[in-house]
């Protein structure tokens, strides 16, 4: 039987913590566990070594990020509850401090993190004021109490999990987040401590929020205009209080410009007295889903049967350097032969070439025997007040731009200019006529 500790004071989690050889992933809740919960926990006993990660599971109902007429005191709470459903899901531990374990000297003479305006000026942010900065608050104490390889988080509250993941990286914790996606039930209504406030009338009038925002999504997606003030009459029409239906920017939570390609439609309902949230992702276009790793471990593979799976166009990089090595058997040239390639190259009769390749593969070309023009594509982000080339994030640029390349069938290399994906942009300053320098802030 899993070895299970229950622990509620500092010293019994520093005890314990201090007895773990393996990674310790950590769940951060406000107890209420649920369906939704367990997945977290699963997620969280995988491990980036080959041993299973240790999983704790904190309970602590955080004061700071309730208002003054919120659920605070009502909020469920039911620890014994917590322990079984936390144990049989598969965690390790679970931490149940009290406020002034975590605060010390109460919740009124601590220091608070104030999240940046913008990540809180939409969405609950809005409403909620001071929430986000008391949820900022609260995770920092528990993190540094903790001490976790990573943390997992649901997906469900959007804007908390953008927060949180920005709040440890602008700190450069050593702490890696972990999302799961929303974890519905199978009516579609997303699992949620507050869903057990709902009587059985309201909760089949609550299915209107998932129902109406899926709705939207699906018509967007075949390319009709999105009506907010027709699902905002939808969801009202059904009983359900709208305190906002909002299109934002799923990184910086502000609103979506009509030409990104990617954004999130977040909607807040009062079913009765019970506050529910849910969203959905619109897209343009299908996403483009990148999969690295190393040679011989079945990328391409694992990348076809996933596309078939999601009803995605496959393409294989590769294909672009296996195309070549498909003109060189074809002319019987010896592939260890640069000069040769070079000239096959060359016969193809190209009066331009775009690099797209990584200097991994094209320092094989043989460049100076080549006699067509060599445009070579460079992506740069802003670091520091200077640009400078990452290696992960070029070789995604270089896939957008073939993309790019493909989706708006370019003939003309002149057009690439216009390439503005992700917030790339030409920098005419940084550019010459053989090495064209694409930049991001």
């Amino acid at each position: 039987m899993l070895n299970f500790s229950i622990l509620k004071t500092q010293s019994e989690l520093l005890q314990w913590r201090q007895e773990q050889r393996s990674e310790v992933g950590f769940v951060p809740t406000m107890g209420g566990l649920h369906h939704g919960h367990c997945q977290l926990i699963k997620t969280a006993q995988s491990s980036n070594s080959h041993k299973k990660s240790q999983v704790l599971v904190s309970v602590f109902v955080n004061p700071l990020q309730f208002g003054p007429t919120e659920d605070f005191k009502s909020y469920p709470r039911n620890l014994q509850n917590d322990i079984e459903i936390a144990r049989k899901a598969g965690a390790n531990a679970i931490w149940a401090p009290s406020t002034n374990q975590i605060f010390k000297g109460g919740k009124d003479s601590i220091f608070r993190i104030q999240v940046p305006e913008k990540l809180q000026s939409r969405l609950c942010g809005a409403k909620r004021i001071g929430h986000f900065d008391g949820v900022a608050t609260v995770i920092i104490h528990l993190l540094k109490n903790v001490q976790p390889n990573f943390l997992v988080l649901g997906e469900k509250d959007w804007q908390q999990y953008v927060i949180i993941r920005e709040l440890i990286q602008a700190l450069g914790l050593p702490i890696q987040v972990r999302g799961v996606a929303t974890i519905r039930a199978q009516d579609g209504l997303p699992y949620s401590s507050r869903n057990q406030y709902l009587s059985q009338s309201e909760r089949v009038q609550s299915l209107a929020l998932p129902r109406e925002l899926l709705k939207a999504a699906n018509n967007f997606k075949q390319g009709k205009i999105l009506d907010l003030k027709k699902t905002r009459s939808s969801l009202e029409q059904e009983g359900l209080n709208v305190e906002y239906l909002e299109v934002v920017n799923p990184h910086n939570l502000q609103p979506a410009k009509p030409s990104e390609n990617y954004s999130l439609l977040a909607a807040s309902v009062r079913c009765g007295t019970t506050r529910l949230i849910d969203h959905t992702f619109l897209m343009t276009r299908k996403p483009i889903i990148a999969i690295d790793g190393p040679a011989g471990a079945g990328k391409s593979t694992v990348t076809r049967a996933f596309a078939e799976r999601l009803g995605l166009l496959y393409l294989d990089t590769g294909a672009m350097y296996r195309a070549v090595a498909w003109l060189i058997e074809q002319t019987g040239v010896d592939p260890k032969d640069q000069n040769k390639i070079s000239k096959v190259l060359n016969d193809d009769e190209q009066d331009l070439i775009i690099n797209l390749a990584s200097n991994e593969y094209f320092k094989s070309i043989d460049k100076k025997i080549l006699k067509a023009q060599i445009l070579d594509i460079v992506f740069k982000e802003k670091k520091n007040d200077t640009y400078k080339v990452i290696g992960i994030y070029a070789k995604r640029a270089r896939g957008l731009m073939v993309n790019y390349i493909i989706r708006n069938r370019i003939t003309d290399p002149k057009a690439l200019k216009n390439f503005s994906d992700e917030g790339y942009q030409y920098d005419d300053m940084l550019s010459s006529d053989s090495s064209w320098v694409f930049t991001r802030n």
